[in-house]
This record gives C-alpha cells, structure tokens and sequence, in this order.
C-alpha cells in the first residue's frame, strides 16, 4: 500500500489537483481583507442613526395619540428614551467620521470604536428586559466593573420600561443583544487593540471562512474529489498496476477498500496541505491568537433526524469572528450560543474525512461500473452537476434533503446548525450511502471482466 500511495502522490492528477486546491486557497486570503469590514460597519452605524430618527417620529406619534390621557411618569420615560436615541446617533456618527478618515486603523481604536457598539447594545438589551435581573448592569456586572461605565446623559434604568409602547417578540430580541454582548466582553477580556486586527486576519478566521457555505473551496472538495478518483483509477489501469495489485490480493474486497484508503489519504493530504500553506502564512504575518475566540453554534441543531428550513428562511451575516444567521427581523435564532472557535472546527474535522470517503467511493463506483473512459468521465461531469445544483439552497430543500447527500452544505455550514440537515443526519446519510456505494461496486467489480 506504501508503494501505491506514494504512486498517487507523484502523479500528474495529484499534482494538478494539489495546484488547483492552491491557487483557490490562496487567492480566498485577500477576502481577509479588512475594507469590507470598514464598509459593512459605516453601513451599520448609518442604519443605526435611521432607526433611531424612526424611533424618535414614532415617539412623537404616542405622545399626539395619548395626548391629555399620558402620565407624567410616561412622559418621562419617552423623553428617557429620546435622550438614548440622541446619544446613539451622536455616537454612530462619531464612529463613521472616525472609520472613514481612518479607515481599517480605525479598528485600532477600540475603546471609542468597539464600545459605542457595546454601550448601543446594552441599553437595547435593557429596553427588551422583562425583569430587573435581566439588566445588561445586572447580568454584566462582573465585566463591566472590569472596564467601567460610560458616562450617559439618560437613565438606563428607565429603558426597559419601553416595552410598554412598543409591541414586540422581545424574547428574540433580548437573545440576539445578550449573545452579541457576550461576545463582545469576551473579545476585550481576551484581546488588545492590536492583536484583535490579527485575530481578524489570522489562520483560525481564514480556515472558518474556507469551511464555511459560500467558500468556493468547501464547493469544490467532492466535484475536484469524484474526478481526480477516476482519473488516478484510469492511469492506473493503463499501465497496469490496477490489474498487478488485484492479483496480489487476497479478495476483491480487500483490493477495493485499499484502493479507497489509499485515493482517500492520498486526497486528504492534498487538501490539508493546500490550507495549511495559506494559513501557515497568515500564522507568521498576524500571529496564531485566536482559538478562545466564540463562535455561535445551535447544539439543538447538532443531533436528530429532520430537514431544517433555516438556510432557506435565514441570511447569512459575518463578524470579524464567526458566522451566525439572522432572521428577517436581524435577530438570531434563541437557541443559537457562543462556543469557543476550536469545537466547531474540530467537529467540521470529522465530517469533512465523511464527505472525502463518500467522495472517493462514488468515484471509484464510477469507474468500476463502465468499461470505457470518457463514458465514467461523462457519468461524473453529470454527478457535480447534479452535486452543484443540490447546494443551491433554494433547490436543496426541495430535492429531498433527508436522502440526497449532495445537499449536505459546508462542513462548518452544517456543524454549527446552518444547514439543511443536521450534523448527525449528515454523517449518517454519508455513511449510509458510502457502504451502498462500495457495495454495489464490489458486486459489479466481480461480475465484470474489469480485474
């Protein structure tokens, strides 16, 4: 089997598959670039001061509807809650002045940049508190007796009662604050102005953004997989080492499996080297830091057996850190909670070596089952056809999510409880259809003259 494995590796189909996997891989570091970041954020603090100024109006508008029937005690509390809304578009603006002049240096300056977000979102947390112990002061309370409290000009204790006047989901609501907040304390407990630009920068975020739904890399693993099987299986039976390694045996289903094992090693380190390489770069240009960052994850989401509409009824939204979903209303789902970046990426690990084997077996399926080659060339253009038009999300759903293992989404995509089917029912469809697979090849490969 070592003779065989080093054979693939020194192949021309190993070479260029190697230089493809590369040259994506590296080309996916520029989209760390931290101007999209500058961007998205003045994007944030602009709508930030439209809603405010909507809030404002609508304010206006209870005041004229209560008219002589409003207490002074309500007046108060509108009035309260007036003097935030001021105070978070003053801020917002500051914000933009600051990242438009400084531009991705602004992020450098984290107490006047980061903590206008966090202030922003611990009031909004105490407007949708239901309970005094649901205060951001009371639940924060050790974090924030670490770096202090902003000097406001409002009550804070007061905007909580505004959920009164605004009828609202506020459990949602209170959930998405909370979770960002514990993300955001956490990022200043652990980090420095300077090392959260690396973190952002570094080998942990690029390999969560290459194991992640909307990576060009995670798209490509089982199309580039499938071919690169059946091309190492056709050389192989050109110059007959196919045949010479059949012979030398025991049984068929010893020589299928080996040939699965070792087109499955020989395609997994393909893989791991062309990420490690870019992300070993990143390693020794913004250092290794970022392993205790958080990232969201649905562990509710992680086990059972059914069919998920969340990555057809939800979008997509980035942090410098880790990638959640948002519903219609920008709120997260309630179960989703912070875990640290490392499981995820753990966890991804497993189901990644799942899709490879799967990957490896329909390809040698594919070759098995035919005699002629550009006929099992034809059957696996037909198969990424068949694998690109399952990940679209839109059509994933419909095209029975519970038994097509196309549609399984991207690694990390699925782990964190993103995708159509849940982690578990995705190593079990793969499993499932993996042993099918083999299966079906040991029976045609005995049946026909191919050995």
């Amino acid at each position: 089997m070592e003779y065989e494995m080093k054979s693939i590796l020194r192949s021309k189909a190993s070479l260029v598959c190697l230089l493809i996997f590369l040259i994506v891989n590296m080309f996916s570091m520029n989209f760390l670039n931290l101007e999209n970041d500058v961007e998205m954020n003045i994007i944030h603090n602009e709508q930030l001061i439209v809603e405010s100024q909507n809030s404002i109006s609508q304010i206006d508008v209870i005041k004229k509807q209560l008219g002589e029937r409003i207490k002074p005690e309500q007046v108060e509390v509108l009035n309260n809650y007036k003097e935030y809304l001021n105070w978070k578009s003053k801020n917002a603006n500051e914000a933009i002045d600051c990242l438009k002049k400084e531009g991705v240096k602004g992020f450098e300056n984290y107490p006047d940049i980061k903590k206008y977000d966090l202030w922003n979102q611990m009031f909004e947390m105490d407007c949708f508190a239901k309970k005094d112990k649901q205060l951001s002061r009371v639940v924060f309370k050790d974090e924030l007796a670490k770096i202090g409290y902003p000097d406001i000009s409002f009550d804070a204790s007061l905007l909580n009662d505004m959920q009164k006047f605004f009828n609202r989901d506020y459990e949602d609501a209170y959930h998405h604050t909370y979770m960002n907040l514990q993300n955001a304390f956490h990022e200043i407990a652990t980090a420095n102005n300077k090392n959260i630009l690396n973190i952002a920068q570094g080998p942990w975020t690029y390999l969560c953004r290459q194991l992640r739904l909307g990576s060009l890399f995670s798209l490509m693993v089982i199309p580039i997989g499938v071919f690169y099987t059946l091309i190492v299986i056709w050389q192989q039976k050109q110059s007959k080492s196919f045949e010479l390694s059949y012979l030398n045996s025991k049984s068929s289903n010893r020589f299928l499996l080996s040939r699965i094992i070792e087109i499955g090693i020989s395609y997994t380190l393909i893989i791991f080297i062309s990420l490690f390489v870019p992300a070993l770069i990143l390693g020794f240009r913004h250092g290794f830091d970022g392993l205790n960052s958080y990232m969201l994850i649905d562990w509710n989401n992680f086990v059972g057996f059914k069919t998920n509409l969340t990555s057809y009824n939800y979008g997509y939204a980035y942090s410098m850190f880790y990638e959640h979903l948002i519903s219609m209303d920008n709120y997260m789902p309630i179960n989703m909670e912070n875990t640290y970046i490392f499981i995820p990426l753990i966890l991804s690990l497993g189901l990644g070596i799942m899709k490879i084997i799967f990957t490896v077996t329909l390809g040698l399926l594919c070759s098995i089952s035919v005699r002629k080659s550009w006929v099992s060339y034809a059957l696996g253009l037909f198969i990424v056809l068949i694998h690109i038009y399952s990940q679209q999300i839109t059509y994933s759903i419909e095209f029975f999510p519970m038994l097509n293992p196309f549609s399984i989404l991207a690694s990390l995509t699925v782990i964190v409880g993103n995708g159509t089917q849940t982690s578990l029912n995705a190593v079990l469809m793969l499993v499932v259809w993996s042993i099918l697979m083999y299966c079906a090849t040991l029976v045609i490969f005995n049946k026909s003259d191919a050995k």
